[in-house]
């Protein structure tokens, strides 16, 4: 992530004046910053869960490769996972909004967010959702979950996952993964 953040900011990377504020943010609060402190063990975490995953489309998934993680996704999943209250090790975001073009793996990646939520957050009663305004978009991320969790007995085993229709769930948890949708008829 802080090598990200210093190739964006040298130029080496292009990027807009978001991402470059985002980056200068990290940098900046890595040098001191007060309130938040930066773990890099919850930042690793989460990229090595990432990165155990499998890929659910395309080439990659017929030569059964596990993902690899590319720089500006490092950066995404350090800075939301990453950075936590110094108080009470809470996360420091809450919301995130990430744009990101058209091919460039979204629905993968917030497919592995949703999975690392629902597994290991350490939230019991856990709930994760795909929300989008049709039906049809809130179900390619969750569609995208569960295929990536059936395809991987061992993570299934150790977390207790079981893989339903409508919702992927750890029952002795009480945590669940579900698609909702805002449909124009039921608003």
């Amino acid at each position: 992530a802080k090598q990200y953040a210093e190739a964006v900011l040298s130029g080496d990377i292009l990027a807009c004046k978001y991402v470059k504020a985002a980056a200068r943010r990290h940098l900046d609060d890595l040098a001191g910053c007060v309130e938040y402190q930066y773990n890099e063990n919850a930042a690793e975490k989460v990229c090595m869960f990432a990165e155990a995953m499998p890929h659910t489309k395309g080439i990659w998934a017929r030569r059964k490769e596990k993902i690899r993680l590319e720089g500006w996704q490092i950066f995404a999943l350090c800075c939301i996972f990453g950075w936590v209250r110094k108080a009470d090790g809470a996360r420091r975001f809450r919301t995130v909004y990430l744009e990101v073009a058209r091919k460039n793996a979204k629905s993968t990646l917030l497919s592995v967010i949703a999975l690392y939520l629902l597994a290991c957050d350490g939230e019991s009663g856990a709930e994760v959702y795909s929300a989008a305004t049709t039906r049809d978009q809130a179900r390619i991320v969750f569609a995208a979950a569960k295929r990536m969790a059936q395809m991987e007995p061992e993570f299934r085993q150790r977390f207790g996952i079981e893989c339903w229709k409508d919702s992927v769930a750890i029952e002795n948890t009480d945590s669940y993964l579900k698609a909702l949708s805002a449909e124009a008829n039921t608003l």
